[in-house]
């Protein structure tokens, strides 16, 4: 694995062959980014003093011991990060930003980020990316991992913008297919989305979930049956806006 050096804030970076052309892609940030030095790495099941956070990655989350060790996720104890998850976000090899994520029910927000992170929209395992052309957009960084890191990337949220575009095409990607979350806010961000990247000549198509349900929650099948029956953006566009209208003039009567 590569190795961070959390007190100096470095990080390996490695430039050759699509790496590179996603760390051209990204916006330099204004300084070198390095992981919160109260944290520390997960390492394996049955760890002491992180029980807690591989049950909630385990139990709740679903994860494996290799996907959280692969993705070099840590824990804090104390801190601005304390009782979180911390989830590393790379591009070009380069550390831009992380995700912190609360274990707990009371912790608010649910997610943290740094201030200091990259001002380029990232775009999580963007540098695991298979270069098969190919690529699903899902939210979160957890939705990512479950869906496969190979073939799934993840915008952090629900928008997408010019830089995530960039990255998508400086890996070589002309076909997305869009797997967000199956509420009415995922669904119609999935729709604006998904008329950008049409905009923008990808090949567009979008995966629909069940109502409430997220990737990250999915089962396998549910996940699988989904992109199974993508439907091109055209298609899905064109019923959005049906059923938006029946909605509004049921509304009015």
């Amino acid at each position: 694995l590569r190795k961070i050096d959390v007190e100096r804030g470095r990080n390996g970076n490695i430039t050759s062959g699509s790496a590179a052309a996603s760390q051209a892609a990204a916006q330099e940030a204004p300084t070198l980014l390095s992981l919160p030095p109260e944290s520390y790495p997960l390492t394996h099941i049955g760890q002491v003093g992180a029980e807690a956070f591989w049950r909630y990655l385990i139990q709740d989350r679903r994860l494996s011991e290799h996907e959280v060790v692969s993705h070099q996720m840590r824990f804090a104890l104390r801190g601005r990060y304390r009782n979180r998850v911390i989830v590393p976000v790379f591009v070009g090899e380069q550390l831009v930003t992380f995700v912190a994520r609360t274990i707990t029910k009371v912790d608010v927000p649910k997610v943290l980020r740094p201030e200091a992170s990259s001002p380029a929209d990232p775009l999580f395992n963007i540098d695991r990316l298979l270069p098969t052309g190919e690529a699903i957009i899902v939210e979160g960084v957890f939705d990512a991992i479950k869906v496969g890191s190979g073939r799934a990337v993840a915008t952090l949220g629900t928008r997408l913008s010019t830089d995530h575009r960039i990255l998508l095409r400086a890996r070589g990607v002309k076909k997305v297919t869009i797997l967000w979350d199956g509420d009415e806010a995922g669904r119609h961000a999935a729709a604006e989305a998904a008329h950008q990247l049409h905009g923008a000549l990808f090949e567009t198509f979008l995966a629909l979930l069940p109502e409430g349900v997220d990737p990250g929650s999915a089962s396998e099948s549910e996940i699988f049956y989904a992109l199974l029956h993508a439907e091109p953006v055209q298609t899905y566009l064109s019923r959005y806006v049906s059923e938006q209208r029946l909605d509004n003039l049921a509304g009015i009567s």
